[in-house]
């Protein structure tokens, strides 16, 4: 099955962020509202095609879906381990789940650059910044992206040039 993603970089987290989702024959499949993150998502025959709202917890992850009302709907509240394995039985009518990343088909989320599976509580292949010893930034910091550290959102070191490009995305 294959998804193919809008995404926009120009917004405020200084990150690409999906904007819809398409199938392979090209029709909208999942749309999104955007602000800091991801505030809300519509898919065409879910909830009877209405916004679902993500709730999220301090470390980004959605913990619940609400309406429009504000009213928490009925088994869509969701429970996770230290790794992101989810704890609750609750069928998601959402794919983006622990730390707010969007978990595919195949069960990985895709956090930046690259992907990570729960299951195991790792990632599929290594960071490709390797760090700098001689710098005083660490590579598990959160830094901006040429930006001063008071504005900083959350930034990969080696991704400058990434911060100014739009696209799209297949899985």
């Amino acid at each position: 099955m294959k998804t193919v993603y809008l995404y926009d970089s120009q917004n405020p987290t200084g990150h690409a962020q999906i904007v819809e989702e398409k199938n392979a024959s090209g029709a909208v499949t999942k749309t999104y509202t955007l602000g800091l993150d991801i505030i809300a998502q519509q898919a065409p025959g879910v909830a009877g095609d209405a916004a679902l709202y993500l709730l999220k917890d301090g470390h980004g992850s959605t913990r619940a879906l609400a309406d429009a009302a504000g009213a928490i709907i009925t088994g869509q509240v969701f429970a996770y381990d230290a790794f992101g394995n989810r704890l609750d039985a609750a069928t998601a009518l959402t794919t983006i789940l622990y730390s707010g990343e969007q978990i595919d088909s195949t069960g990985l989320s895709y956090n930046l650059k690259r992907y990570y599976r729960a299951a195991t509580g790792t990632f599929t292949t290594m960071d490709s910044y390797a760090g700098d010893m001689r710098s005083s930034r660490r590579s598990t910091l959160t830094v901006p992206c040429g930006q001063p550290e008071a504005q900083a959102m959350s930034c990969s070191p080696h991704d400058q040039a990434d911060a100014s490009q739009s696209g799209q995305r297949e899985a």
